[in-house]
């Protein structure tokens, strides 16, 4: 299997599992952040980092990045506008 099969793979298993099954950090997955209630995760896929943002095990957003500090950098920018929201406009987990 090379690495586009294991990149779709993986994103095939997040995209079904959405919303459905809570997200467990495994297989190399790294805390990146964690902040009022998010955690947000990264792993080293060899071509890219893949990043997940999570909340009650749910995951709220996801996306890739060209290394581990431009995933950190993605997500800080995604939890800012996240946090700064009033707890009542909060994206739904």
């Amino acid at each position: 299997m090379n690495i586009n099969d294991l990149l779709i793979e993986e994103l095939r298993r997040l995209e079904d599992n959405r919303g459905e099954t809570p997200f467990v950090p495994v297989h190399h997955w790294q805390l990146i952040a964690h902040e009022r209630g998010y955690e947000a995760y990264a792993k080293d896929m060899d071509c890219v980092w893949r990043w997940v943002i999570v909340r009650d095990g749910q995951v709220m957003q996801e996306g890739c990045s060209i290394s581990l500090s431009s995933s950190i950098r993605s997500v800080q920018h995604v939890l800012a506008f996240y946090t700064a929201l009033p707890p009542s406009s909060q994206p739904a987990s």
